[in-house]
């Protein structure tokens, strides 16, 4: 199949969740060297001092893929607003920062050896309080009310997102959701799935996209979810507040439906919604309001 034409990539580059994703993907799906690229990503870990660093996936935590904390070069930055304010949280999640309370980050690109066209963009941020568990409320509020779609703009560029889905996701961590948004512009169509999982304080965000086929999506893998939640599940076990004990308060729910069957990877699960995606979001749970750990 044909990557689609300039006019998907042109609106891509709107994306600014996206910029690690590609990174490693190149405009024609080379993913370089990889060996080179997963030097520099440890040093550029290595000479931070975001405590984030230690606990964002890094190469020696995954086989078959490159990481990097490379970005990619001409891609948009910064925040896209709403037109819609009841769809902000989703336009954040779209943008450099989950939220504007974003206590601090860290972001890494994530892509398939064999197929570098596939990439993720993978965001850790810490919030302080009940910032976290406000941020994941506010995106599962937003992908209820937000499923005929809306508009953002960035850097004077509009992009529309004409469909807004919930997606399934295993329950990892406090919270889990995951959803997809395709954006549309002169008939072309991009397919972009996320995962964000709460881990107490901090939220790790996950956007995945296919640089080949842009309307056909890229499921986030379960294992680039589930080893990411691992390393800040131990963190937590390891300052003596463990995921036993959530900070999240009320009754539990599950993530809401989806769109998309499951890939070969296991990236996803069958979708409980009636069409289906070309590429759901997230790996099997149950469906409703937001997911939640069952340690």
């Amino acid at each position: 199949m044909k990557r689609t034409g300039t006019t998907a990539r042109a609106v891509a580059l709107t994306v600014a969740a996206l910029t690690l994703a590609t990174a490693c993907g190149g405009s024609d799906g080379d993913g370089g060297d990889s060996a080179a690229t997963a030097k520099a990503t440890d040093r550029e870990g290595d000479r931070s001092r975001s405590p984030l660093e230690s606990l964002i996936i890094a190469q020696r935590d995954l086989k078959g893929y490159t990481v990097t904390a490379r970005k990619a070069e001409g891609w948009a930055s910064g925040q896209p607003r709403s037109d819609d304010p009841k769809c902000q949280a989703l336009a954040h999640s779209t943008g450099d920062r989950l939220s504007p309370e974003v206590k601090d980050n860290a972001t890494r690109g994530v892509n398939r050896i064999k197929d570098p066209a596939k990439g993720v963009t993978v965001s850790l941020s810490s919030f302080a309080g009940d910032g976290a568990e406000r941020t994941v409320d506010a995106l599962e509020k937003a992908v209820r009310q937000c499923g005929k779609g809306f508009d953002t703009t960035l850097e004077g560029t509009k992009v529309g997102y004409r469909q807004v889905r919930a997606a399934e996701t295993e329950p990892l961590g406090d919270q889990a959701l995951a959803y997809s948004l395709t954006a549309e512009s002169q008939g072309q169509r991009i397919l972009l799935n996320f995962v964000a999982v709460r881990s107490g304080k901090t939220v790790a965000l996950f956007a995945g996209v296919n640089l080949k086929e842009y309307a056909v999506g890229y499921r986030v893998p379960r294992e680039l979810v589930e080893k990411q939640v691992a390393k800040l599940e131990r963190a937590r076990k390891s300052s003596g507040r463990t995921s036993a004990t959530p900070e999240r308060s009320g009754t539990g729910g599950s993530s809401g439906s989806g769109s998309g069957s499951a890939e070969p990877d296991g990236a996803t699960s069958a979708p409980k919604t009636g069409s289906k995606e070309p590429g759901g979001g997230a790996s099997g749970s149950k469906t409703g309001s937001t997911a939640k750990s069952r340690h």
